[in-house]
């Protein structure tokens, strides 16, 4: 009988203690979770399709890191017992929940299709875009487990935006930032490589 109310008790406080994470949650942050895992899902699906069109890196290898960083954010969905938008679509290619996210794909995967230096330039813009969302996103929280789930997703960022400008750079193409200011952007490029990270080289 001490047994079963032992294993009872424990259970009422496994569960409690499930609920109470989801429940640290403010509104912002469990957004702001679902947006980044779909984000972090159209920059992998985007890379995909140019490889495949394209071939080479940075697309061959940054997609897997993108994956990498898809996982992390699924970390603080299952954490957080959120309903997971990856699910609901069914991890189809090209395919989101987010209305935005949608519009995004669908406009960066027809213009990285018209040539090898549109496509490199659509990989740029999206680290850009990830960059931005992400220090919005961090600025609304206090949960420093969300904020070092960004912060990672942030760093690689960083890598992947200074991959796409080298190699544009080989393709005779200076970049020019289209989202973030100049100063920042500058800033980034000139850094060292962050540890974020790309499973093989960015590039």
């Amino acid at each position: 009988m001490k047994n079963v109310l032992f294993f009872t008790v424990i259970m009422l406080q496994s569960l409690i203690g499930f609920a109470q994470q989801n429940t640290l949650l403010t509104k912002n942050e469990n957004e702001a979770i679902l947006y980044m895992r779909e984000e972090e899902k159209l920059a992998r699906d985007v890379y995909d399709s140019m490889y495949v069109k394209w071939g080479g890196n940075p697309f061959g290898n940054i997609r897997y890191s993108e994956q990498v960083h898809m996982d992390k954010m699924k970390m603080l969905i299952t954490t957080y017992s959120l309903q997971d938008p990856v699910v609901t679509t069914k991890n189809s290619h090209g395919m989101f929940i987010n209305p935005t996210l949608q519009k995004y794909y669908n406009e960066l995967a027809a213009t990285g299709s018209q040539s090898l230096t549109a496509a490199l330039k659509v990989g740029a813009k999206i680290e850009e875009l990830d960059i931005v969302d992400l220090e919005e996103r961090i600025k609304q929280t206090q949960n420093e487990n969300v904020i070092n789930s960004f912060e990672f997703l942030k760093r690689a960022s960083h890598n992947h935006l200074r991959a796409f400008v080298r190699r544009l750079k080989m393709e005779g193409v200076n970049y020019e930032p289209v989202i973030l200011n100049k100063v920042s952007f500058n800033k980034i490029i000139k850094a060292e490589k962050a540890k974020g990270r790309c499973k093989q080289k960015c590039d």
